[in-house]
């Protein structure tokens, strides 16, 4: 694996990270200088034994939780599939008003309902964006061009070959003018 140790306050960044991804808040809560947070973030997740134990962590949780790709997609199918129906029956009544009945909700599968309340109006419910579940599944089928992804994939394979030392100047210099070449061309398309 790595042969680079890390310390305490090292190995509960690592830890920390993984509760919500955001490195400035784990750097915060694993000790480090409220005002030098986001700095000492950005220095650990650069550091390759620090990334290495971050990716062990998260395979033992995965693991731990029985958590797989399948279950993600089955989860957001659900959501992509929902319907109002499946909560509410809408029937119009004789003068044409519109008549909401709620379903039994201790039958109904609420698990995307991200938002119920009760007020002097009556219940509002809110289910999580179907939209933004079908996004999701159309970048995980590879429908999308996600220019994110892109970006930090091409900063990564450069970083390693500047490295390496197997790409100089010149090297760089013909890629950015490929990239611009088929931007150009995607362009006129």
């Amino acid at each position: 694996m790595y042969k680079e140790r890390l310390n305490a306050k090292q190995l509960r960044f690592c830890s920390e990270y993984l509760v919500d991804l955001n490195g400035a808040a784990a750097a915060r809560r694993s000790g480090y200088s409220e005002n030098s947070a986001s700095e000492q973030a950005y220095q650990l997740l650069q550091l390759t034994h620090i990334q290495h134990k971050i990716k062990e962590l998260n395979a033992q949780r995965i693991q731990r939780v029985q958590l797989d790709s399948d279950y993600v997609i089955r989860e957001l199918l659900t959501i992509a599939n929902d319907n109002l129906s499946n909560y509410v029956t809408l029937a119009a009544t004789k003068t044409g008003k519109l008549r909401i009945k709620w379903k039994d909700l201790s039958t109904v599968d609420t698990k995307n309902i991200s938002e119920f309340s009760y007020d002097k109006n009556g219940f509002k419910f809110k289910r999580y964006s179907r939209e933004n579940a079908l996004i999701q599944l159309g970048r995980h089928l590879g429908l999308f061009e996600d220019k994110i992804s892109l970006k930090a994939n091409l900063e990564k394979i450069l970083s390693e070959h500047v490295e390496k030392g197997t790409l100089n100047e010149a090297g760089l210099t013909r890629l950015a003018e490929l990239i611009i070449e088929h931007h150009k061309k995607i362009n006129r398309s």
